[in-house]
């Protein structure tokens, strides 16, 4: 268990590591993208341009590929993590990447953590601490099914093309937020796929594995994510879509691991009362940090030039002007 944990964290550090600096040059590049242009055309063609010119220029940015490198090193740690021990565990610890992106946002701001950010971080460890202990007395048997993982992943799919929909014909904060939920969904997904190959790897080798759906679908989904994470920190602050997908990753990896890997439920009142509360602690954490000084200093007028239907409102107002 403790190499589980040591794993889990360091991925979630070098996590916030790479989500600090890919928001960062995704901001960049969305606010470099259309500068005082409008785009004519459907929500939907405007928010393909967006897009598709964002992404492009972040493939030659050195900061984003810095991010990119750093992300693709706590994937590899987290997949060790997630070999070793359950995906309801891995996938919890992932939460204190907030707790280290509250340290990152620091960088270069005169703001230092008030009073109430440390309460929110006391909270989230008190959570994780409480859970772990929690995972500790139940049982540790779980199998995957795969004909429900198969399930609930086209579920899952079908949820992140609703909510990329919902993403288009809305803007700024909302539009970060729906991104960056379908992201963590999708990082859910490539947590279990992840699960899945691995054990093909080492039980099956490496022809078996190359036959198999698993690694296939682990590749999609990554991809996906990538994309949908992009798209969410160009689309607003680090707060909105780190702290969307901070939540919504664990949640749904925990959903997975209870009905596609069996993993048990404590029995007792005492277990299920401290799950309980670790969830509760979990929420009034991750509330707190979201809502801290230091995630939110960035400026919200380059988050408002970020966005191609921002841009294109402010052009017909001063057209009714």
């Amino acid at each position: 268990m403790i190499w589980v944990i040591v794993l889990a964290i360091g991925a979630a550090a070098m996590y916030a590591m790479s989500d600090f600096l890919e928001q960062r040059a995704a901001s960049k590049a969305a606010h470099a993208t259309d500068p005082g242009r409008r785009v004519d055309g459907s929500r939907w063609k405007r928010a393909w341009l967006f897009a598709e010119r964002t992404l492009r220029r972040l493939v030659t940015s050195k900061q984003w590929a810095l991010g990119w490198l750093v992300g693709t090193l706590a994937y590899f740690v987290q997949a060790a993590a997630l070999h070793l021990g359950s995906v309801s565990v891995v996938q919890s610890l992932q939460v204190t990447t907030l707790l280290f992106a509250l340290g990152l946002s620091a960088i270069g701001s005169t703001l230092r953590p008030r009073a109430m950010d440390w309460v929110g971080a006391a909270s989230i460890c008190a959570a994780l601490t409480l859970l772990l202990i929690v995972r500790e007395h139940a049982p540790h048997t779980g199998v995957a099914h795969r004909g429900r993982i198969i399930f609930l992943l086209l579920m899952i799919v079908a949820a992140v093309v609703l909510l990329v929909a919902a993403a288009v014909v809305h803007s700024g904060p909302v539009r970060a937020t729906l991104l960056a939920i379908a992201a963590g969904a999708s990082f859910a997904m490539s947590a279990t796929l992840v699960k899945l190959t691995s054990d093909d790897l080492t039980n099956f080798g490496v022809a078996h594995t190359a036959r198999d759906w698993p690694g296939y679908a682990l590749a999609l989904a990554t991809g996906i994510g990538l994309v949908l994470q992009q798209l969410a920190f160009a689309s607003g602050r680090l707060p909105t879509a780190i702290t969307a997908m901070t939540v919504a990753n664990p949640v749904i990896g925990s959903v997975i691991a209870v009905i596609g890997f069996a993993e048990p439920l404590p029995s007792s009142v005492g277990l299920l009362t401290g799950l309980a509360l670790a969830g509760a602690l979990l929420v009034i954490g991750v509330t707190m940090l979201a809502h801290s000084p230091l995630l939110r200093a960035d400026d919200d007028e380059l988050a408002d030039t970020t966005d191609p239907l921002a841009e294109d409102r402010r052009a017909e107002l001063v057209g009714d002007g």
